[in-house]
């Protein structure tokens, strides 16, 4: 049985001219290519400058799952929108490398207040 909110989606919010997406806290396939759609279309938009994926809600993350949000995360690379990942939990970290992840594949930070500090310019 999927859980409860299987169907929710990201929530996307425009915050410091950077596009915020807040993951659901269950993964799924149909769920993480609506969030890519969605972050693509809204991507190009001249008032946004950048890109995070929120995962601090995220209780688990498979590679295809991260192979998904890095792939997203690039082509806002390429449409020329810094991009990065924040919020990820020990646990979901610890599973990433036990499936061997590539960490290379996306920018990571510890929050969004980090995200944003990096957006800005500042470090992670």
């Amino acid at each position: 049985m999927a859980p409860a909110d299987s169907n929710a989606r990201a929530t996307l919010q425009l915050s410091r001219g950077v596009l915020l997406a807040t993951l659901p806290t269950h993964l799924t396939a149909a769920g993480l290519q609506r969030l890519r759609a969605d972050v693509l279309q809204r991507a190009p938009d001249a008032a946004i400058r950048g890109v995070v994926l929120d995962a601090s809600t995220v209780e688990i993350m498979d590679a295809s799952d991260y192979q998904s949000l890095s792939e997203t995360l690039r082509m806002c690379m390429i449409m020329g929108r810094p991009s990065l990942m924040c919020g990820l939990t020990p646990g979901v970290v610890s599973s990433l490398v036990e499936l061997d992840i590539d960490p290379d594949a996306l920018v990571a930070v510890r929050d969004v207040e980090a995200a944003l500090d990096f957006l800005r310019g500042g470090s992670a």
